[in-house]
């Protein structure tokens, strides 16, 4: 074994072979880091990996959904409990064809075969999200692998956005305040119904009129509901408090802890309630979510540019806004083809 060396920065490292892979054709000997304050633990890493890896399955000697496992719990602690939670059924119970073969006996016909084969089951966005997961994983641990294979076509879904009515229809219901709250906060804000739950008290400053997201509500592995920081950094955002929220907000913090919750429900409890709602009100279908999509469109009409509109919503990227500028566009079409039509009718009376 290699001798630890001083880094300039007064830690120790050394290198230890791994394995070898075949990479344009040509060997490639692959080698694990350690680094550690002083030599002798250094030294103490490197010689428990060298052990260790005599019982341990080289990259290659993996199978498919060994290294889809393997590369879930590498990522336990970097991507969010949901996704965790969503890869892990993948890992489970996809991969029918291919998950029992070993990584140097894979091919993309191999896979192929299989998306043929998923995609007669599944929507190509699920498609997508499993064999974007295996791609990961042959990144990380098959990196010589080129993958070479076709999605089945994707057809995003209309996207439904309710009217101003459907939302007038829907607070004049008489239900729990914390729902009526929460639709208030997705119409009018545009939150998630996982920030909504995730605001404390602390967070609703009146005084100011601001409310702050600093967190969301999430489905951990164990089926528990717990609190994590926003996905990205445009989700952690500051907003204004319109006039018309305060006495909610005033009613909902009275008599709290700072740390108390703002709405004592969970996410699913929040769709749940909104689903009875939306059938009590008598109003076409749409999910909670769709509360979002309708803050998007006024904020379209009203001119308000996308920049803006992106931080408010807590987006990075401008591709839903699109999607409901596309929407709205279609339905102002739609009313200006009925009144053109009209006018032609009265007009020209046969």
């Amino acid at each position: 074994m290699a001798e630890a060396k001083r880094n300039k920065n007064g830690t120790w490292t050394i290198l230890v072979y791994s394995h070898t892979i075949t990479k344009n054709g040509k060997p490639k000997r692959i080698y694990q880091r350690f680094t550690a304050e002083k030599k002798k633990d250094c030294e103490r890493l490197a010689k428990e990996f060298e052990v260790n890896k005599k019982h341990e399955k080289l990259p290659n000697d993996l199978t498919v959904s060994e290294a889809v496992a393997k590369y879930i719990a590498l990522k336990t602690n970097i991507l969010s409990p949901s996704t965790i939670r969503s890869y892990e059924l993948i890992q489970k119970t996809k991969f029918p064809l291919i998950g029992h073969i070993r990584l140097n006996k894979l091919t993309n016909e191999l896979i192929q075969s299989e998306i043929n084969q998923e995609a007669a089951h599944h929507a190509p966005k699920y498609i997508r999200n499993i064999y974007g997961l295996l791609t990961a994983s042959l990144q990380m641990f098959a990196p010589e692998f080129r993958t070479h294979f076709s999605y089945p076509d994707y057809r995003k879904k209309e996207i439904v956005i309710p009217s101003a009515d459907d939302i007038s229809r829907l607070l004049r219901l008489s239900a729990p305040f914390d729902q009526i709250l929460a639709v208030k906060l997705a119409a009018f804000l545009g939150l998630r119904r996982g920030e909504i739950c995730g605001i404390h008290v602390n967070d609703v400053n009146l005084s100011n009129g601001r409310l702050h997201v600093r967190r969301s509500v999430v489905l951990a592995n164990d089926k528990t509901w717990i609190e994590k920081e926003p996905k990205t950094k445009a989700g952690r955002r500051e907003m204004v408090i319109p006039p018309f929220l305060e006495e909610d907000l005033q009613k909902a913090i009275a008599g709290k802890l700072p740390n108390d919750k703002l709405v004592h429900l969970t996410p699913n409890q929040i769709s749940d309630n909104f689903e009875t709602m939306v059938k009590q009100a008598g109003i076409p279908k749409c999910t909670f979510h769709a509360l979002r999509h309708y803050f998007a469109s006024v904020m379209l009409a009203n001119n308000v540019p996308d920049k803006y509109a992106m931080e408010m919503m807590g987006h990075e990227t401008t591709n839903m806004l699109q999607r409901v500028y596309q929407h709205t566009m279609q339905e102002k079409k739609k009313a200006v083809a009925s009144q053109i039509n009209q006018y032609f009718s009265d007009t020209f009376i046969m």
